[in-house]
């Protein structure tokens, strides 16, 4: 697919009687509006990588209930271009345009539609299939064996954290706050694409919840000084490896018995030889690093004293 330039004009109506004179507050319009524009520009980042930039523009606030009109601008990213000029045609793989990352999210098989379709059934299985286009796609089954086909952009936009929790923000947490029914509206050609949420199906929308990805986890024997001392929160300390200021759950309970009975005594920035593991995740908001104390192998003064020409027994 060559991409060079697209646009698509996309209408947001809100209805409900908090709407009936046309107005709606400053900080929902924010809200909605950062949400808007931030699910469109992480669904085009999704689904397209640095192959294509996208920009999200009000264009006017159109009259009855409350509307507002956005134009979703994307062009290719100017690598593409290159590629486009060099070879003729786009050799990185193909690229959604403008009408296509609307039609991902707000068409009557997008995302949205998706989400409808499961009603917050578990899916229990999901497959590589062929789509009737001849392209390649999965097939999703639910846990009481309805199956539909989606295409790979569907999915890799569905998986996507922050695009869930943004769609939710749109659409569930806007009918919370008043909002009877939200429309999604928007021309593909000829035809005028008409995708609306309601309380009747508003709770489907919610956000499954973030579950942090293992990506790894090592051990080894380090020096450590002690910056803080804590026997709440796991017993979480505070310590610097000299670059480094981090907390670490110190897991040796026999340490931590003899700090508790005064059996070993501590002065701030006293040093730990200690067996440390540190262990990595993927979050929503990225990524993240732990460390746990296993073992604390020795215990010493950072004071240091001068070397004395003491006499030695023979």
């Amino acid at each position: 697919m060559l991409l060079m330039k697209s646009t698509q004009e996309l209408i947001v109506k809100f209805d409900g009687n908090k709407y009936d004179e046309h107005s709606i507050s400053a900080s929902e319009l924010a809200e909605a509006l950062v949400a808007l524009g931030e699910l469109i520009e992480e669904t085009n980042k999704v689904v397209n990588s640095k192959q294509a930039n996208i920009i999200v523009n009000v264009k006017a606030h159109e009259a009855g209930s409350f509307e507002l009109l956005l134009d979703v601008y994307q062009q290719s990213a100017p690598l593409i271009d290159q590629f486009v000029q060099v070879f003729g045609s786009n050799t990185m793989g193909a690229v959604l345009n403008a009408n296509e990352i609307i039609g991902l999210l707000f068409g009557n098989e997008g995302i949205l539609d998706l989400i409808k379709w499961l009603k917050n059934r578990k899916i229990q299985n999901i497959e590589p299939t062929v789509l009737s286009d001849g392209s390649e796609g999965y097939s999703v089954q639910t846990e009481d064996s309805e199956e539909r086909k989606i295409t790979k952009f569907e999915l890799e936009a569905f998986r996507s954290v922050k695009i869930r929790k943004t769609v939710e923000t749109i659409t569930k947490k806007r009918i919370e706050k008043g909002a009877k029914e939200i429309s999604f509206i928007y021309k593909d050609n000829d035809k005028t694409v008409v995708n609306k949420i309601d309380s009747s199906n508003a709770s489907y929308f919610e956000a499954p919840e973030d579950v942090d990805e293992h990506l790894s986890m090592i051990e080894e024997v380090v020096s450590l000084e002690i910056v803080n001392i804590a026997f709440k929160d796991n017993n979480k300390w505070r310590f610097t490896d000299g670059a480094t200021t981090f907390y670490a759950i110190v897991d040796d309970e026999d340490f931590i018995s003899k700090v508790k009975s005064n059996q070993s005594a501590f002065a701030h920035d006293d040093i730990l030889k200690v067996k440390l593991e540190k262990s990595q995740y993927i979050t929503g908001s990225g990524l993240k690093t732990e460390y746990r104390i296993i073992r604390v192998l020795e215990h010493r003064s950072r004071a240091r004293q001068l070397e004395m020409p003491f006499k030695r027994d023979i």
